[in-house]
């Protein structure tokens, strides 16, 4: 009985083997045409509003040129030129381009410079986190090397509060709990902005940061030594 209806069913699709044809193309084009629409490889973003929420949502990675660095009393802001995946070199130059936070850290003076050596006309890659005003969160990498990450274990940078809103994302909290090992690591080897001779030049540019901001962050640190 089996085989009857595997015959018949053989049978039919050589009858029909043209029909068939066109609606395995169709339904490939329609799976296609629904993975550009998510991905959107030709579509250029030049700011933060340009970006899908649905992007923001699926923590999409994106890749562009740093153009600029802006840093003004208490953030640090990438101006990225934003490159498609598809025909990126035949699009214009974003002026001032995507404004990229680089979530969870404070960077000192000596971090800004080492930025403008690091990543200033440099691809690269940054995981979208969260949008807020003009501006995106994200986790920043440069030729597979987290930011953060490197700033942090020279003692160029500290670990901000964490941000409530994210407190619950996997990725963000795996990321949150990277950053505070390599500042308490930092700590301990006195390097960068925990060395004594340079601790109190260092640190006025965050002497004025609210007191709660320091309880908030040493509580978290608190509870993820109590988790893992």
């Amino acid at each position: 009985m089996r085989t009857n209806w595997f015959d018949q069913l053989s049978l039919t699709i050589d009858e029909n083997k043209r029909q068939v044809q066109w609606g395995l193309y169709a339904v490939a084009g329609s799976g296609l045409l629904y993975a550009l629409k998510s991905v959107r490889p030709f579509k250029k973003f030049h700011n933060a509003r340009d970006i899908p929420k649905t992007f923001i949502n699926r923590r999409i990675k994106l890749n562009g040129n740093v153009t600029a660095i802006d840093h003004d009393y208490d953030s640090t802001i990438l101006r990225v030129n934003h490159n498609p995946i598809f025909l990126s070199r035949f699009r214009r130059k974003s002026v001032p381009g995507i404004a990229v936070h680089i979530s969870g850290i404070n960077i000192t003076s000596n971090g800004l410079v080492w930025l403008e050596h690091t990543v200033l006309e440099k691809c690269i890659h940054f995981t979208l986190l969260k949008k807020q005003d003009n501006r995106v969160s994200c986790i920043v990498d440069l030729n597979r090397i987290n930011i953060a990450e490197e700033l942090l274990k020279i003692g160029f940078a500290t670990v901000d509060v964490m941000d409530f809103d994210l407190e619950k994302d996997k990725l963000y909290a795996k990321y949150y709990r990277r950053l505070i090992a390599l500042e308490e690591k930092a700590e301990r080897k006195s390097v960068g902005i925990w060395d004594d001779s340079s601790r109190d030049k260092e640190r006025s540019s965050f002497s004025s940061s609210p007191k709660r901001h320091k309880l908030l962050k040493f509580l978290y640190k608190l509870y993820y030594r109590i988790k893992n």
